[in-house]
């Protein structure tokens, strides 16, 4: 059962723990969210070991059929492990968000509450609003642009190697099946805390 706001005043020692719980709170999402740069060079530098790694290849040390079939599966590595690593980051970015949602629904005065609606770009202010999804969605792309460019010319390596349409295929599939996805967590992320303030906003009969 979710906890009801209580209509009694609250006492000081009950005061002191909401401002207690409040600063763990806010410490453990930005916990979270100080993590995410932290992948974002784990990413960029292991794709970097890999395209090195790559090109570097001697044909001749490995052979011709050994080296070419190192191409695919380093292109399927790859994919995998940018995959992986996005998905830690929105693990990250959910966790920060439900954090986020519990402070503006239990803390509701306006200068507690209000700013997480702000953070998310949910205030009133205009301005402000427009500022935070713009942010929000620059965020997205970003991550989403690297992501589909890793995939892409992963697998063009690979066909050019191999000389296989396949493998431009499964690029394109899985550019689209990548895209999809995200632009669905990115509503589900930024949206959430809209619908429940309609819910809240609504009229009642």
């Amino acid at each position: 059962m979710e906890d009801q706001p209580q209509d009694n005043p609250a006492t000081p020692f009950q005061n002191d723990l909401r401002i207690e719980l409040y600063k763990s709170l806010r410490a453990e999402a930005a916990k979270y969210v100080e993590r995410v740069p932290g992948l974002w060079l784990q990413k960029f530098a292991m794709l970097g070991g890999i395209v090195v790694f790559l090109f570097a290849t001697d044909r001749q040390a490995f052979g011709n059929e050994a080296s070419d079939a190192l191409f695919p599966i380093a292109a399927v590595i790859m994919c995998v492990l940018t995959g992986l690593i996005d998905a830690k980051m929105l693990e990250y970015a959910l966790h920060a968000r439900i954090i986020s949602l519990y402070i503006r629904d239990h803390f509701r005065d306006a200068s507690v509450g209000g700013y997480e609606s702000f953070l998310w770009g949910y205030g009133s202010n205009l301005p402000a609003r427009r500022l935070a999804w713009l942010r929000n969605w620059t965020t997205i792309a970003v991550t989403t642009v690297s992501s589909l460019a890793t995939i892409i010319a992963a697998c063009w390596m690979a066909e050019e190697r191999t000389g296989h349409q396949f493998w431009i295929n499964v690029a394109w599939v899985g550019a689209l099946i990548y895209l999809g996805g995200s632009v669905g967590v990115a509503h589900l992320l930024f949206r959430a805390g809209a619908v429940t303030l309609r819910a809240e906003n609504r009229p009642t009969s």
